[in-house]
């Protein structure tokens, strides 16, 4: 996806210019969630000024893609996504600020996985000017004949630099 796009200027550029940039967010996912979810790639995008242009939807499938991606091939790059006033609820197990959570999944006994994405739902939190995320898919572990089923919510929160953090975080495994 990143080689598809021409860099982070063209990308500020077209989202400036866009009042709905789902195309953006399809060609150049990688970068539009390096830009909103605290990478340090462009310090000067203000994404505070951006918040209200972007669909929360496409933000809401870009922050999920990132999310997965990350937690399949590297979980410890997680930590940036969370803060010490986080909380992670995984399966009735709440633990709370970045560094615990990190260590949490980092510490789950598979090591390989691959989440596959049914469902993506997004709901504005209009007190925070945050956003509700949820989350349901299949969980395929290495060396496993059959996927799980999970269901997972994030309670996304701005930054005073115009990025997101996760404050909540609910995960379940849905047995049937």
């Amino acid at each position: 996806m990143y080689a598809t796009c021409q860099g982070v200027s063209k990308v500020k550029t077209m989202v400036n210019s866009c009042s709905h940039v789902t195309s953006v967010t399809m060609i150049c996912t990688f970068t539009i969630c390096k830009l909103y979810f605290g990478s340090s790639w462009d310090s000067n995008f203000d994404a505070s000024t951006n918040q209200g242009r972007m669909d929360p939807d496409s933000l809401a499938k870009a922050f999920v893609e990132h999310y997965y991606t990350t937690f399949d091939n590297n979980r410890a790059g997680l930590a940036s996504l969370y803060q010490d006033g986080s909380m992670l609820t995984f399966e009735g197990q709440k633990i709370q600020g970045s560094q615990n959570i990190v260590a949490k999944l980092t510490s789950l006994p598979f090591s390989q996985c691959h989440h596959s994405i049914t469902t993506v739902d997004c709901q504005p939190s209009a007190a925070t000017n945050g956003m509700l995320v949820f989350v349901s898919g299949n969980l395929q572990l290495a060396g496993e004949q059959h996927a799980l089923k999970f269901s997972q919510m994030f309670h996304l929160l701005p930054t005073p630099q115009g990025s997101y953090y996760v404050l909540n975080d609910i995960f379940r495994l849905n047995y049937a």
